[in-house]
């Protein structure tokens, strides 16, 4: 690779302006991974004379995809790319883009990185800028109830309060120190059902379960796939064994049980506060190939609220929860490093 420039004459003196035919990095091919490669910066004059440029320190934009001694001894260690800067007595005399492994894309362009004669530094077809800082928005969320995505949600929303009280004196009108109590986890979802309860199918398809009492109360159609129109507009209530629902509670004296739990069966849940404590995922990806996750631990469906009105060009539901744990939004490491925001922000 190579770039028009100035020479230098001793190191440590501001650049004279005796013209460099090139300035070429030598060695700075790409390296399969585990590879190595020393470095070195030749100027080629117009009277076809060379020069090394000796001495300075090398080092690399990013030493996780290629690192590199000081002396200039770059190694391979992922698929990537880096940009490999010279550095003497304080000025950078050159920089150059190393490709990195097997896997990456040749789409980027290796070439000068100057300024003057490439305006998106170090010749890629991303600019460096893009490495900057990551963030998400909305829309690069997907939110996971164990392995299925809850697809139909809008919005999720939590809250850590915690009891701190301050502990006073006789003899200041100040706090002499704060107690620390419980903590409490708390938040809302929103989502938007289409021809469905979103939460509740979710489960159904997962075939999430939990422990209900035979004789208890519940909806008569609660299979999704097998209900007819007619059957949702003829549904009442029913149990599963024991007296009709008309029946008092007399009736229910002569239900016999002869085990602990000979009354309990496994069955979908039909109300979202009997869906048991589940972990919610919020995955991020943004258009850069940056990434980053967030958990929601133990979550218990506490109230639900929904409705109808003609002012409603959709049907939304939202429930609150409690939770025992929250894991932080933090940066995951992208299998799209080569590309420039693909990298976890330092």
């Amino acid at each position: 690779m190579s770039s028009s420039g100035y020479g230098y004459g001793q190191y440590g003196q501001e650049p004279y302006n005796e013209p460099v035919y090139t300035r070429e990095f030598v060695n700075a091919g790409p390296l399969l991974i585990g590879q190595t490669s020393q470095l070195s910066v030749v100027d080629t004059y117009e009277d076809g004379s060379q020069i090394g440029i000796g001495g300075g320190v090398w080092s690399s934009s990013d030493p996780d995809v290629v690192s590199i001694t000081p002396d200039g001894l770059a190694t391979s260690q992922t698929n990537g790319y880096a940009t490999i800067a010279l550095t003497v007595d304080g000025y950078v005399v050159g920089t150059t883009l190393l490709k990195s492994g097997t896997g990456v894309s040749n789409t980027i362009i290796q070439g000068d990185f100057s300024m003057a004669t490439n305006p998106l530094v170090g010749g890629q077809l991303e600019s460096e800028i893009a490495r900057s800082y990551n963030s998400f928005a909305g829309a690069d969320y997907r939110a996971c109830i164990g392995q299925f995505q809850f697809a139909e949600l809008q919005a999720v929303s939590y809250s850590i309060t915690r009891e701190k009280a301050p502990i006073y004196t006789m003899g200041s009108p100040d706090p002499r120190a704060y107690s620390r109590n419980k903590r409490g986890i708390a938040g809302s979802l929103i989502w938007v059902n289409f021809d469905r309860h979103a939460l509740l199918y979710l489960f159904y398809q997962a075939r999430g379960k939990f422990v209900a009492q035979a004789d208890e109360i519940r909806p008569q159609y609660m299979d999704p796939d097998a209900v007819t129109g007619a059957a949702v507009f003829q549904a009442g209530i029913t149990r599963d064994i024991g007296p009709s629902i008309g029946s008092n509670i007399s009736s229910l004296d002569d239900l016999t049980l002869s085990s602990v739990g000979g009354l309990s069966e496994l069955a979908s849940p039909w109300y979202s506060d009997q869906i048991l404590p589940f972990d919610i995922t919020l995955a991020a990806t943004n258009e850069y190939g940056a990434m980053a996750g967030a958990k929601i631990l133990g979550v218990e469906i506490l109230n639900e609220g929904t409705g109808v009105s003609i002012d409603d060009t959709v049907t939304e539901t939202q429930a609150t929860f409690v939770a025992r744990a929250v894991e932080p939004l933090q940066a995951v490491q992208s299998p799209f490093a080569n590309i420039a925001g693909g990298q976890p922000q330092q």
